[in-house]
């Protein structure tokens, strides 16, 4: 877990691709014109407290995205909550925390998040013209970051976003802290079935992403990134149901692969459980790690977004047991849309 005031200035993209790991618009899924509500507030940017309850528009034209876009067109200061945080260090555990939520000034077209109440300034980086990825000046020494938010981009109108940061508290790589979330159009609680199946897949594969660590016995934790689709089947019952989680990269350019497997149950219109399953470093180092066989110390979770479930977003984290030969851990997040719904 992840704590400080992040500020990130410049204009936000509306569909990035997370370090190239999240990518492109996929279609269909969607409803356009379907109503939707959100629980976000708007501020009074004069006070800086909480003023009445802003609902975004109850449609979304077709075609267009229904988020980043439509704060902007409406103005002022909003407040968005995180769902499903979740982080890792590079090295050792994390210290720090991420608060739940985060501010969006329309008129300075910045966002602030909180990460152990230290305040970070982070303009867009200048390689990408239509804005999306912040990063604290060259100069910067301690206390610095870079974060980049995403429209879904998995159905018509973009119904969940999904935001990636890291954040260096000191000029050392070894104390960086990564931390995944999501946010966004939860589906109403009376859009959630008590029965029946559904299916979840990106299309593509970059539906997930997973930052991994690995120590090949010299005490040196190494970096791997994992990308593919995930697969998700939601099963529901009058007490809630579960979801069962797939990822499975199968080999990558350089050798390396990922599997993962979990299993949450449903509250409402979220969900949390445990994940299970292994990685290869590449054939360079040919290191397996194994994570925790019974899900111990891991956790996995999600939400539904949009109207009857359109989308579903999430995170994961995973280490090795203590005293494992061979040491690892990794977190990541997720993206899908509905496929099929079978009742």
């Amino acid at each position: 877990m992840i704590t400080g005031n992040l500020k990130i200035t410049a204009a936000l993209a509306t569909a990035l691709a997370l370090a190239g790991c999240f990518g492109g618009s996929g279609g269909g899924g969607g409803s356009g014109g379907v109503p939707v509500t959100i629980d976000e507030t708007v501020l009074s940017a004069s006070a800086g407290t909480l003023a009445e309850p802003y609902i975004l528009p109850a449609t979304f034209p077709s075609g267009t995205n229904g988020g980043i876009d439509d704060y902007r067109s409406r103005g002022g200061v909003w407040q968005v909550s995180f769902n499903g945080m979740t982080a890792i260090r590079v090295s050792g555990p994390v210290t720090a925390t991420l608060g739940s939520t985060a501010i969006y000034d329309t008129a300075n077209d910045e966002w602030t998040i909180t990460v152990d109440g230290a305040d970070i300034t982070m303009p867009v980086d200048g390689g990408i013209p239509t804005g999306g990825r912040y990063v604290t000046p060259s100069t910067c020494s301690v206390n610095c970051g870079e974060l980049s938010v995403l429209d879904s981009g998995i159905s018509e109108n973009d119904y969940g976003f999904l935001a990636r940061a890291w954040y260096r508290p000191t000029g050392l790589f070894a104390d960086s802290v990564y931390f995944f979330a999501h946010f966004g159009m939860k589906t109403p609680l009376g859009d959630i079935p008590n029965s029946g199946t559904a299916s979840f897949s990106y299309g593509s594969n970059s539906g997930f992403f997973v930052r991994a660590y690995y120590d090949r016995g010299d005490g040196v934790m190494r970096p791997l990134n994992f990308i593919g689709d995930p697969a998700l089947t939601a099963t529901f019952s009058p007490s809630g149901g579960a979801v069962d989680l797939n990822l499975d990269t199968g080999v990558q350019s350089n050798g390396s692969w990922l599997t993962l497997a979990g299993s949450a149950t449903i509250t409402g219109n979220e969900y949390s459980g445990t994940v299970t399953g292994e990685f290869y470093s590449g054939d360079e180092d040919a290191v397996t790690v194994q994570l925790a066989p019974d899900g111990a110390g891991s956790s996995y979770s999600g939400a539904f977004y949009g109207p009857s479930m359109a989308e579903t977003l999430g995170v994961v984290y995973a280490a090795t047991e203590a005293g494992s030969a061979t040491t690892g851990e990794l977190v990541g997040q997720f993206q899908a849309k509905q496929t099929s719904y079978t009742p």
